[in-house]
């Protein structure tokens, strides 16, 4: 394994080491240098993505083995191992669409603040006019009720 994993990186820094001798003569050409860095930079992501995928799959292949040396396929404790799992990931799904509506009741529940505090905001100015409007006597009598409400609409 330890031979696997120093050559995977001895192989990725010959490939550098051949690119880099390839690409310096390239150099004194901005324009297809930088592509080039590029062309580079994008092979060496599908290799690293390739490499995990690959160690995905060993991984899975190893535990399965060892799984099924340990208990029997198919077996009373494997169905009831298989049950207890998708059990536990239903429980998961269940939660995390849970957090999901409750940043949903959260967001309407702060909207619904905002309207209020601006409700509250509004009212406290409609007072503030009808109480500037009640202290100038002669205005006050002056504009019927009907016409005073709204005004404070």
């Amino acid at each position: 394994r330890d031979e696997t994993h120093s050559s995977y990186f001895s192989n990725l820094y010959e490939s550098y080491k051949d690119w880099c001798d390839k690409i310096h003569p390239a150099l004194t050409s901005p324009k297809h240098a930088v592509q080039d860095i590029r062309n580079f930079a994008s092979e060496k992501i599908q290799q690293l993505h390739d490499a995990e995928q690959n160690a995905v799959a060993t991984a899975s292949n190893i535990y399965e083995h060892a799984y099924f040396k340990i208990i029997e396929k198919d077996g009373k404790v494997d169905k009831q191992l298989t049950a207890l799992s998708h059990a536990t990931q239903s429980q998961i799904a269940d939660v995390w669409n849970s957090m999901w509506k409750m940043k949903e009741r959260l967001r309407t529940a702060s909207d619904i603040s905002s309207q209020r505090q601006a409700l509250r905001q509004q009212l406290k100015n409609y007072q503030q006019t009808l109480s500037q409007m009640r202290g100038m006597r002669g205005m006050a009598t002056s504009i019927p009720s009907k016409q005073m409400a709204d005004l404070m609409k």
